[in-house]
């Protein structure tokens, strides 16, 4: 998207995520219903920094800790879903 703040994180090596949400089902099931999901970030730059020196990871989607920067946040999965849509909706029509 342009972002210079952008950024792959990788997983150290044995280290998973456990993440649920019911919609995932919707693929697997008759009838078929694709979908997609993706994470974005929502941290404070600096929260970021300090859990990746500490070692503390950041709190989690579901946790009562968890605190995202709300301008930032909101504007960046706007951004990501229009272009998501956009490229859908799009795809095959002379782009």
């Amino acid at each position: 998207m342009g972002n210079p703040g952008r950024r792959q994180i990788e997983l150290p090596i044995g280290l998973r995520l456990i993440v649920g949400e019911d919609f995932a089902f919707y693929g697997l099931v008759e009838p078929r219903i694709p979908i997609c999901m993706f994470r974005l970030g929502t941290s404070d730059a600096e929260a970021l920094r300090q859990s990746e020196r500490s070692g503390t990871p950041l709190p989690a989607l579901h946790s009562s800790r968890y605190a995202p920067v709300p301008g930032p946040t909101i504007r960046t999965r706007v951004t990501a879903m229009t272009a998501a849509v956009v490229d859908v909706l799009g795809h095959g029509q002379g782009r």
